[in-house]
C-alpha cells in the first residue's frame, strides 16, 4: 500500500478544513481502492473490513466540499459500466452473494425488493472511487471531488448503503 502524495505546500502550516476533508477522503478511497485490489491479510476479516472502509466511505464524503468541476477532467459516463469480472471475482469468498433491498424506501406503494450482489456492489463503489482517486493523483483535485460527490449522489452512495444493511444482516445472525 502506497501512501497517497497530496503535494501540499510544506510551508503551509495552516489547512482549511475544507482541505481537511478532501485529504481525508483521498486518504479512504486510497485505503478502500487498496483493500478491493489487494485484499485483505486475514480473510476471517473480509466482512469487517469491508463495513469499515464503507462506513468511512460514507462518512467522509458527506465532509467534501461543493465545487465546481472542469468538465474537460470528466468521463462524465463514468467507469460503472466496466464489466470488471476480477474485482467480482475478487469477492467470491464472501459468506454470502445474493441479498435484497427496496428500490424506493420512501414511497407509500408495495414494492417487490430487488435481488442485488454485494460483489457487483463493490465493485461498483470501487470504480467510482477509483475514477475519482486517479483525477486526484492526477493533480486534478476539483475535479476528483465533483467527481465523488456526483457519483455518490447518483450511483455509489446507494449501493454502500445497500451493501452496510446486507453486511450488518450477515453479522447480526453470526
Amino acid at each position: 500500500m502506497a501512501p497517497l502524495n497530496h503535494d501540499l505546500d510544506p510551508n503551509d502550516i495552516f489547512i482549511s478544513e475544507e482541505t481537511e476533508a478532501i485529504l481525508t477522503f483521498a486518504e479512504i478511497a486510497n485505503d478502500f481502492c487498496d483493500w478491493v485490489e489487494i485484499g485483505p491479510e486475514d480473510y476471517e476479516d473480509e466482512i469487517y473490513s469491508a463495513l469499515n472502509l464503507l462506513s468511512s466511505l460514507y462518512q467522509q464524503v458527506l465532509q467534501l466540499p461543493e465545487v465546481e468541476p472542469r468538465y474537460e477532467d470528466l468521463d462524465l459516463l463514468g467507469l460503472h459500466h466496466r464489466e470488471a469480472p476480477e474485482i467480482v471475482q475478487r469477492f467470491d469468498n464472501l459468506p454470502f452473494h445474493s441479498y435484497q433491498s427496496i428500490i424506493a424506501p420512501l414511497t407509500n406503494k408495495e414494492q417487490v425488493p430487488e435481488r442485488r450482489d454485494i460483489r457487483l456492489d463493490i465493485k461498483d463503489i470501487y470504480l467510482e472511487i477509483r475514477e475519482g482517486l486517479n483525477l486526484y493523483t492526477e493533480g486534478k483535485r476539483t475535479s476528483a471531488v465533483f467527481y465523488w460527490t456526483s457519483s455518490f449522489a447518483f450511483q455509489w452512495g446507494r449501493n454502500v448503503v445497500d451493501a452496510q444493511k446486507a453486511l450488518h444482516a450477515f453479522l447480526a445472525k453470526t
